[in-house]
């Protein structure tokens, strides 16, 4: 009866334990019922008797086990059990006996804990070592506990992390020497912490070294980057509309889906930068430097790039209606299927540029270099080429009409299939020029100029 006593003494141990018991108890009972009591039917069944004292065996059987089980993994709970914690919060010595321990199914409210339960589950508990005299236990963290701690920190303000918090003071500082110390403490701090839109909008970054930092979907509108050093830093989805970044380096830099409308952007560094689907509607890019950066499916509506370098850059998709393009260097550029219309492109550099399918429709190409481009199905409507050079260029199933040609080099030109009146052609130079209908015309060829 002493080992009874320690057997939890829950419902659901109890059900098991008391199953077999009473099984065994019934069995009996049916196999020792006189003959009499027993239905006239099954009178002389022997049967009857057999599968009830059966059936009490098995009873016997496993109200024996499931009790061994209970008094053997159970250990009592006395005084040298018990685990106190001190006021500090540390734990004390816990005096025990056994050398294993288990969960504990349950720890009340207090100083203490009552109940250290056998047979732990290591698959189910998280552990971190916790010391007792000799013995090592590990403290549980339950699932609920860690979803816990995940929520809790989702909804914490990143600008009131005290280190954020300390870095933004900083960067309101009037002593630019401190703004600078701040920035690159900001970069560090971007690298283990998530800055994911922290607002930073007005502030004065002015020649601050933000390398590789990450900024992403950061609010940084209208903010003082002139002169920064951003390259390879991550803007993704950042805001930086009417931001400063006069001569800042962002070569390298992420900048998908950002948002740099009205940003100024005058001779900086963009080499190899990702612009994809990214915004500068109004902003002024002159002498910017693009070459090879990915501008694909991005808005360049009534953007200034006069004097920049977009050699071998990407803006395929892209809207550029409205722009001045004025000498810039498009060289081995691909602009197929993008949109031009309006845009200025005087004295513009797009030898061997992919234009696909381009739109520029009412553009002014003036004094542009399109030798070796290809203009294929590209929509030429009214365009103004007026002593633009087009030598070799493929013009296969472009519209041209109300095109002006007066003085256009068109020499070892295709216009096959294009859609273009024969008489706006007669101001162009023609040598070795493929006309719609297939035909070649060597007007102007050898040693011609074009027509006054």
């Amino acid at each position: 009866m002493s080992e009874l006593s320690n057997l939890e003494r829950s419902p659901a141990n109890l059900f098991w334990l008391g199953l077999p018991v009473g099984l065994t108890v019934l069995s009996l009972g049916m196999a020792f019922l006189p003959e009499q009591l027993l239905e006239e039917k099954l009178r002389e069944a022997k049967t009857v008797r057999q599968i009830s004292l059966f059936c009490a065996g098995v009873g016997t059987f496993a109200a024996i086990s499931m009790g061994y089980k209970l008094i053997r993994h159970e250990p009592s709970v006395e005084s040298g059990h018990r685990v106190d914690f001190a006021d500090t919060g540390e734990t004390d010595a816990i005096e025990t006996t056994p050398a294993e321990f288990s969960t504990p199914e349950s720890i009340p409210d207090g100083t203490g804990v009552e109940q250290v339960v056998s047979s732990i589950a290591a698959d189910d508990v998280t552990r971190d070592s916790v010391t007792t005299s000799g013995v090592t236990i590990d403290d549980v963290a339950t699932d609920a506990e860690i979803d816990a701690d995940v929520e809790v920190s989702e909804d914490v303000d990143i600008s009131q992390d005290p280190d954020v918090q300390s870095i933004l003071l900083r960067l309101v500082s009037q002593d630019e020497l401190t703004r600078l110390e701040a920035a690159i403490a900001l970069r560090q701090l971007s690298r283990t912490k998530d800055l994911n839109g922290l607002t930073l909008s007005g502030l004065c970054l002015r020649g601050a070294n933000l390398t590789q930092a990450n900024l992403s979907h950061c609010d940084l509108n209208s903010a003082d980057l002139s002169g920064a050093n951003l390259s390879g830093a991550n803007l993704n989805h950042a805001n930086l509309s009417q931001a400063n970044l006069n001569c800042t380096n962002l070569s390298n830099a992420n900048l998908d889906t950002a948002n740099l409308s009205y940003a100024n952007l005058s001779a900086a560094n963009l080499n190899q930068a990702n612009l994809n689907r990214t915004n500068l509607s109004q902003a002024n890019l002159s002498r910017v430097d693009l070459s090879q950066a990915i501008l694909t499916n991005s808005l360049l509506i009534n953007a200034v790039f006069e004097g920049a370098n977009l050699n071998q850059v990407n803006l395929s998709g892209s809207t550029l209606d409205g722009a001045i393009l004025n000498r810039v260097d498009f060289s081995q550029g691909n602009l197929s299927e993008t949109s031009l219309r309006a845009t200025r492109l005087i004295g513009a550099n797009l030898r061997r540029t992919r234009l696909h399918r381009a739109k520029l429709n009412q553009a002014v190409l003036t004094g542009a270099i399109l030798d070796g481009a290809t203009l294929d199905g590209a929509d030429l409507y009214g365009v103004e080429l007026n002593g633009a050079d087009l030598n070799e260029v493929n013009l296969i199933g472009a519209v041209l009409i109300d095109a002006n040609f007066s003085r256009t080099n068109l020499s070892q030109a295709n216009l096959w299939k294009t859609v273009v009146d024969p008489n706006n052609l007669k101001a162009a130079f023609l040598c070795g020029t493929t006309f719609p209908d297939g035909s070649l015309e060597n007007r102007d060829c050898p040693d011609q100029k074009p027509p006054a």
